[in-house]
């Protein structure tokens, strides 16, 4: 339903154009802690581009180069890009994601929904690998030595 449903947890999708992604399940869409999420996890020196939500006009106050894309039109049409600005590349993995909860895991506890974030998120970061990130993923987990205590036989 988008915003304002009360049964859903809220998440804000940070993407490179063509590039890294990061989804992170937040209390709720207020000023504070959409900007300082934002400067948390996004450079200065980046240009971002949001929808029109007003909590997002701060931006420029922080040092950040923002554009706004206006879903709504003055003709009553539905509107994606305004010259540069598009928010795409949020919208599709959005989409990913929805379809993962909806066509494979039927349901996600809000306890969890980070670690579902954080596999769309790593699949999406890493699509252009020949892997798909896959030689990454085993180099972060840790040895099973570390992890497993084997019991040698007597």
């Amino acid at each position: 339903r988008g915003r304002g449903s009360e049964k859903n947890s809220t998440v804000l999708a940070i993407v490179e154009r063509g590039g890294k992604c990061l989804l992170l399940k937040i209390q709720d869409i207020t000023t504070d802690t959409l900007v300082n999420t934002i400067i948390t996890h996004v450079d200065k020196s980046c240009k971002i581009y949001t929808d029109n939500l007003p909590a997002y006009r701060a931006l420029p106050r922080h040092g950040y180069s923002h554009a706004i894309v206006n879903h709504k039109s003055s003709d009553g049409s539905k509107k994606w890009v305004d010259e540069s600005a598009s928010t795409n590349s949020a919208e599709n993995v959005f989409s990913i994601l929805k379809r993962l909860i909806d066509g494979t895991y039927r349901s996600v506890s809000d306890e969890h929904l980070q670690n579902y974030l954080n596999e769309i998120a790593f699949k999406h970061s890493n699509r252009y690998e020949f892997d798909y990130g896959f030689e990454n993923f085993l180099m972060a987990m840790p040895p099973l030595d570390q992890t497993y205590r084997f019991k040698m036989s007597a």
